[in-house]
């Protein structure tokens, strides 16, 4: 059976686990500003999709796989990985970004749910990258890059 952590989307996440998630967020001394990073990130991204801008600078559909992506990855790090830079694209894809002393890491998210990484060690010029969707294990390859942000 494979045991590998998956990105999933909240609303098909199973009621046992979102329970489980509940649990361990309220046992954590530290629930409140987890769930506001979270927070956050919904209202970034809603106003991005139905601001003032016209038309809206991601859609809707982009704006819900944007959030399961970042959601998919901040859950299977325990909801250690640090809210990260976010930018809209022109062309309505959301990029994420993290830096912590030379370590680089990108997450690219596209409207169809293809989320493209890309890391960068700026000190030993090492070079990885992968390409997932949203609903798909993480590589473990993949989340030793996530673990370098936590």
């Amino acid at each position: 059976m494979d045991t590998r952590p998956r990105v999933e989307l909240p609303g098909t996440t199973s009621p046992d686990k979102l329970a489980k998630i509940r649990l361990d967020f309220a046992s954590w001394g530290q629930a409140t500003g987890k769930m506001l990073s979270w927070r956050n990130m919904i209202g970034y991204f809603k106003g991005l999709s139905c601001g003032d801008s016209n038309p809206p600078l991601i859609s809707d559909q982009m704006m819900l796989q944007a959030l399961n992506a970042w959601f998919g990855v901040w859950a299977v790090s325990g909801f250690r990985l640090p809210a990260p830079d976010a930018a809209p694209a022109e062309d309505g894809r959301v990029f994420y970004g993290w830096d912590r002393a030379e370590h680089h890491l990108d997450m690219e998210v596209f409207e169809n749910g293809q989320i493209e990484l890309f890391y960068r060690n700026r000190t030993t010029g090492d070079l990885w990258e992968d390409d997932i969707y949203v609903g798909q294990e993480i590589p473990s390859e993949a989340l030793e890059k996530f673990q370098l942000f936590e």
